[in-house]
């Protein structure tokens, strides 16, 4: 029989788990530690604040990496200051999306060009009663406008969740902790701490508590020469465990060996119990 680190019952088998999400190109990463439901909660209840977040769909989009769907295009929706709005491809070249408005016996269209124009107001004016001479005086009309080109500037609205973002970072360093510790790990004060925080999310039981408690923070100037000095930057993550103040463990994290998205987890608070391992190098898989 085999203990889920996350429920805490035993299975004939369990799953297979990537540490770090499929979906940020890692494949090498990965064991067999959760049951089938906890599996599926954390890529519902936490691995999505990660891989949904818009610096790391930007990163996987400039890498190429699609997870187990299309590689993601984070501006594909977007409005300008007129509230029109636009279709971006992956090589960011908007399309208007069609629409009309309209103010009695006045309306207002927009399409990517004529004929789709001329579609959108046809279809308008026939469902509003108009003979067939009014509409094709429009359509005529519609032939004479000289088409404009342009470059929108497009609004986007992006909203981001820090505290769930640092959650799947802290479900991360957890996991990892305990393929690298081993099974004593899971008797460790702090790994109780960070699966009770994680078990609170998955349970929508979470509190303004927990999220106080999770310890996840951005890595400061003593460990950023770490990260630098592998040059490794959209090629590896880079997670390593390492001992630091007070008899503490940390695991540093480094999603693409970019600073910017490196962080530092207190995963224990007894170093003394473990041996600490060499780090890992994850090459990142991509199209």
């Amino acid at each position: 029989m085999c203990k889920c680190i996350l429920c805490n019952n035993k299975f004939d088998e369990l799953t297979e788990e990537h540490i770090i999400p499929y979906a940020l190109g890692n494949d090498t990463l990965k064991a067999n530690i959760l049951c089938k439901d906890c599996n599926s909660d954390l890529g519902s209840f936490v691995d999505c604040s990660l891989i949904d977040n818009i610096a790391i769909q930007i990163k996987r989009m400039d890498l190429k990496i699609s997870g187990r769907g299309k590689v993601p295009n984070p501006f594909k929706q977007g409005v300008d200051a007129k509230g029109n709005k636009y279709i971006v491809n992956n090589d960011f070249k908007p399309t208007i999306i069609n629409s009309i408005t309209k103010d009695g016996n006045r309306f207002r269209a927009h399409a990517s060009n004529k004929e789709e124009l001329k579609k959108i107001v046809r279809k308008s004016l026939t469902r509003d009663g108009y003979y067939s001479e009014k509409i094709n005086n429009v359509m005529d009309m519609i032939d004479k406008i000289e088409a404009n080109k342009f470059k929108p500037e497009l609004i986007y609205d992006i909203e981001i969740n820090l505290n769930d973002y640092c959650l799947a970072i802290l479900k991360i360093a957890y996991e990892y902790a305990y393929l690298r510790l081993g099974d004593s790990y899971l008797n460790d004060t702090r790994a109780n701490e960070i699966k009770d925080i994680i078990r609170a999310k998955i349970d929508n039981k979470i509190t303004a508590n927990h999220y106080k408690n999770m310890f996840v923070n951005q890595i400061n100037e003593e460990f950023s020469g770490i990260i630098a000095a592998n040059n490794l930057k959209d090629i590896c993550h880079f997670i390593m465990l390492m001992p630091t103040a007070n008899n503490c463990i940390g695991c540093l994290i480094s999603l693409f060996g970019d600073i910017n998205l490196s962080y530092i987890v207190l995963v224990s608070r007894d170093q003394n119990k473990y041996t600490i391992p060499d780090p890992d190098l994850i090459l990142i898989k991509s199209e």
